[in-house]
C-alpha cells in the first residue's frame, strides 16, 4: 500500500479511535489504563513498522491511528478531570496546550533530521519508540484521580453560590465522584457542572 493510502488509513483509525476512548477510560474508572492501553497500540504499530514495514504495513497503520487518537482524547479528557473549576480547567488547558503544541511543533523538523542523518526510517523510529516511554510515564501522573490544587498542596477556593434569595454564599467543591467515575468535578450550587461521557 502507497504511503499516501497508509496515511489515510492512520488518519480515520486515530479519529474513530478519539470518539470512542473517553467512553472506555469511563467504563474502566482509571484512565492511567486507557493511557497505558493507548500507548501500547501505538508502541505496537511503531515497531511493526520498524521492524516488518512491508507484509502488513496495513494493520500496523490502524494501530499506531488507534493509539494516536485515544492519546490525544486523553489528554484533553485529563484537563478536565485534574481541574476542581472552570477556572482551573481553563488555566491548564491553556498551560498544556500552549506548552505541549509549542513542543510538538519540533516533531516533524526532528523526524526530519533524523531521517536526514540516516538516510532510513529506522533512526526516527527508533526514537519515536523511546519517546513513548516518557508519554506513558507522563500520562499516569497527570491521569492520577486528584486534582492539581491537591497535587499543588493547596485546598482548592470556595466558589460563590446564588443561593438564599440571590446572596452569595460560600460553598465548597465536593469532591465526590458521581455515576461511577464523572469526569467533572462538581461543586454543588455552583455553575460548574459535570456530564458524564
Amino acid at each position: 500500500m502507497s504511503a499516501g493510502l497508509l496515511l489515510a488509513v492512520t488518519n480515520t483509525f486515530a479519529v474513530a479511535s478519539a470518539l470512542v476512548t473517553p467512553w472506555i477510560a469511563h467504563r474502566l474508572g482509571d484512565v492511567r489504563v486507557a493511557v497505558l492501553g493507548a500507548v501500547l497500540l501505538a508502541g505496537i504499530g511503531l515497531a511493526g513498522l520498524l521492524f516488518d514495514p512491508r507484509h502488513v504495513d496495513t494493520l500496523w497503520a490502524v494501530l499506531l491511528g488507534c493509539g494516536q487518537g485515544a492519546t490525544i482524547s486523553l489528554a484533553l479528557m485529563v484537563m478536565v478531570l485534574r481541574s476542581s473549576n472552570q477556572d482551573e480547567a481553563m488555566a491548564l488547558s491553556g498551560m498544556a496546550q500552549g506548552v505541549g503544541y509549542l513542543i510538538a511543533a519540533v516533531g516533524p523538523t526532528l523526524v526530519g533530521a533524523l531521517y536526514d542523518v540516516a538516510h532510513n526510517w529506522s533512526l526516527p523510529l527508533a526514537v519515536l519508540l523511546a519517546l513513548l516511554v516518557l508519554q506513558a510515564g507522563a500520562g499516569c501522573l497527570a491521569a492520577r484521580d486528584r486534582p492539581v490544587t491537591a497535587a499543588a498542596g493547596r485546598v482548592p477556593a470556595p466558589e460563590p453560590s446564588r443561593s438564599n434569595r440571590g446572596r452569595p454564599t460560600a460553598v465548597r467543591p465536593s469532591t465526590r465522584r458521581e455515576d461511577e467515575g464523572v469526569f467533572f468535578r462538581k461543586a454543588a450550587g455552583s455553575r460548574w457542572s459535570g456530564t458524564p461521557w
